[in-house]
Parts: C-alpha cells; structure tokens; sequence
C-alpha cells in the first residue's frame, strides 16, 4: 500500500478530509484490489496508457481524445493514470488530464481546446448544447479521456473499471485543485456506470463530435470537487457489489485552493 499512499497528494484536499484519505479511503481501495485479485500501478506518463489502447484496441473507449501525438504537452503535473495489472498483464485502465476552461466548457468543447490544445485535428467537428457545459467557466476542469479494459475480461464484471476509475478519482482529487471532474460517454455506458462508477452527480446529452470520419453523439457527465470528495468517504464508493447491485455470486473474494504556476502554460492557451 506504501506505493499507493507515495502516489497521493493529500495537501490538495480540504485539511478535514486529508486524515479520512489516508487511513480509510487509501487502504480501503488498496484491499479491494487485493481481494480482486489485481495490482494497480500509478503513472503520470500517458505514452504509457496510449501503448497499452494500441495494443488492444477494442475495449478502448475515448482513447483517442489522450492520443500523445495530439497533445504532446502533457505533462507529469497534468496527466494521471491507472493501470491494474493480473499475473502479469493490463487488465484495466483509466486516464485523466487536468484542463484550465478559459471561457466556459461548451465552448472549449466547439473549439477543441478542451482535449486538443496544439491544434484541433483535420476534419475535427464539435457541438455542443448540454446546458451544465455553459454553467462551468473560468475554472480548472479534469478531464477523464481514456478508459480500457482487456479483450480477455469478462465484459460483465465491473470490478476492475470500477477500481481503476476510484484510484484515479482519489489520486486526482489529491493532486489537482479542479473544481469539476468531467467525462463524454455514450447513452448507454452513462446510464448504467455514471453515478455507480464514476460518482457522478448527473449526466446530460447534447455533446457531439465528429473525427476523422467517426461520429459520437455523447452524454457530458459531470461531478463536482466536493461532491466527489463526499462520495468517496463512502464506504460504499470502494466496493463495486455496493454502488452496482450485484448478486452476491458475481462478488469479488471478501472553496478550491489555487493553481500552482506550474500550469501557467496551460492558463495561458
């Protein structure tokens, strides 16, 4: 667990919370792994999660949006990622980048700054008309861009998703001082995973793209910083069968404070 605690920034969540992260939340997460029979491994460099969606390219949902060669100014203070590893192989991943939003979301959604900001890629389209994007302005946002689970996991088993997405949770809410966390998902994965996995206070449609001949039409989800934080002092929130209802057979074995000026760059696009 040492390794996990190491990751963590704790002096970025609210003084009363710091002590719950690091005795109940952090322990918490690292048994659930242990139980699931995974070990979760914490990078900052998402060349790393890319080659990973490369090498098994159906189960990555958004990797592109995370695409280094797209956006080769990640860096270790604004990127964050999780991989959980079983007998020797990646068997779940999610990403996050943290984003200052200049005006509001929806308009850096159209314009592509918000997940490309050297430059939207040829034939890049956006729009969007969710009403929550035009409520969160001037503000600095993460952004969870990458998700992946193995071709070889059982699709039905939320376990490892469900871990990968709360180690990320926590290590950012540790690390960034955003004041919403948001993700793009489609209808159907933001009905069954946006309050149970990604703790979300609510989802809305009405965000669309289209890429390099692709389209996706996408629900925004969205959180806010201290709702996350509530919700993760849950117990609950640590245990996928808790949030997601499952039968027991399917269980798995028993005010934001102020950016550092490391991000002046991003501030500054």
């Amino acid at each position: 667990m040492k390794f996990l605690l190491d990751a963590f920034q704790f002096h970025r969540l609210p003084v009363a919370a710091r002590p719950d992260f690091a005795r109940v939340v952090v322990p918490r997460l690292a048994r659930a792994c242990h139980d699931a029979g995974v070990r979760p491994m914490v990078s900052t460099d998402l060349t790393d999660f890319w080659r990973i969606c490369k090498g098994d390219p159906g189960r990555a949902v958004a990797s592109q949006f995370v695409d280094p060669a797209l956006d080769p100014e990640h860096g270790p203070a604004d990127t964050a990622f999780i991989v959980l590893w079983r007998d020797g192989l990646p068997v779940a991943s999610a990403g996050a980048r943290l984003r200052w939003v200049p005006g509001t979301l929806a308009e850096a959604i159209v314009d592509g700054s918000l997940l490309y900001p050297r430059g939207t890629p040829k034939g890049w389209r956006a729009e969007c008309v969710a009403s929550q994007a035009r409520a969160i302005a001037g503000t600095w946002v993460a952004v969870y861009t990458g998700y992946w689970r193995a071709r070889s996991e059982d699709p039905r088993d939320p376990v490892p998703m469900h871990l990968a997405v709360r180690l990320l949770h926590a290590i950012t809410l540790g690390a960034w001082g955003y004041s919403h966390a948001v993700a793009f998902c489609e209808d159907g994965v933001a009905r069954s995973a946006a309050h149970a996995v990604w703790l979300a206070e609510f989802h809305q449609p009405g965000v669309a793209w289209d890429i390099q001949g692709e389209a996706y039409r996408l629900n925004l989800v969205v959180t806010g910083r201290d709702a996350l934080i509530t919700k993760m002092l849950d117990p609950r929130a640590v245990d996928p069968t808790a949030l997601l209802h499952l039968p027991a057979a399917q269980r798995a074995p028993a005010s934001i404070p102020e950016r550092r000026s490391d991000h002046g760059a991003n501030e500054a696009r």
